[in-house]
């Protein structure tokens, strides 16, 4: 990690900036006028999140969150007619409708075969997570204004039970965006 990176918590639910609840969670100099903007936008962390809820539309389908769309792509790949009744805005399932940790726990509603989740994982999970990404990272969206105000930092992640990951994907996101 370099002297200029955000490690934040994915299911810190109630971090705000500046303020940390786990000790593997800090802003380098969180105090710098560089972090203004990021500090002052609400849920900061939650926003760099699958979960968080920004309805995008993707292939003329609207998703409530990048996980609703990720699990509808996964789920797609075993059976369609599930995954377009389940996961996108238009079908209004209590799943669409819910939080992405709905869409979460929604994805063993079809079980993939061992060649589908080695095609999700190799393949078809990295396009996807890609083409949510720039979705909910849309020039004029609160996400887009927040990953541009990381400028240059090293962006890091954690979850309870896993290890720290860069978050290398969205850096090179954001580094493209104008």
């Amino acid at each position: 990690m370099n002297a200029d990176s955000l490690v934040f918590g994915m299911r810190c639910v109630t971090c705000d900036a500046g303020k940390s609840r786990s000790k593997k969670e800090h802003v380098a100099n969180p105090t710098h006028e560089k972090w203004n903007i990021f500090n002052s936008i609400k849920d900061n962390r939650k926003i760099l999140s699958n979960l968080y809820e920004q309805p995008m539309v993707i292939d003329g389908l609207t998703f409530k969150t990048v996980e609703h769309y990720l699990q509808y792509r996964k789920i797609r790949l075993a059976n369609a007619k599930i995954a377009d009744g389940t996961f996108p805005m238009e079908s209004k399932s209590k799943v669409a409708l819910g939080s992405g940790f709905d869409a979460q726990k929604a994805r063993k509603i079809v079980k993939l075969t061992d060649e589908q989740l080695k095609y999700w994982h190799d393949i078809e999970q990295p396009k996807a997570k890609e083409m949510a990404k720039k979705a909910k990272f849309a020039k004029g969206t609160i996400a887009y204004t927040l990953l541009k105000s990381t400028n240059n930092a090293q962006l890091w992640s954690y979850a309870p039970r896993h290890p720290l990951v860069r978050m290398k994907r969205t850096e090179e996101l954001r580094d493209s965006l104008e």
